[in-house]
């Protein structure tokens, strides 16, 4: 997982999830699962044209987060 907390400042912007990225090839912005991540997966993997069919096989990745039950406790890995 990625918190990109150099983004969090004024005037910054953050591609929301699901959301095409504005570059050749129609890019998308999508969770991956940790298995992915360790096999190597790129942002380049996902594109308009196959995000569909992934979030049909997968589901919503990102619909977990909403959850309030296993959630990271952020604090513990930056030092809080």
């Amino acid at each position: 997982m990625l918190v990109d907390y150099d983004q969090d400042a004024w005037g910054r912007t953050l591609a929301s999830v699901y959301s095409v990225r504005p570059r050749p090839g129609a890019l998308v912005s999508t969770p991956v699962l940790w298995q992915e991540l360790e096999a190597g997966v790129h942002i380049e993997d996902f594109d308009l044209f196959n995000v569909p069919a992934r979030v049909a096989e997968h589901g919503d990745l990102w619909a977990g987060l909403l959850e309030p039950e296993g959630r990271f406790e952020l604090g513990k890995y930056v030092g809080e």
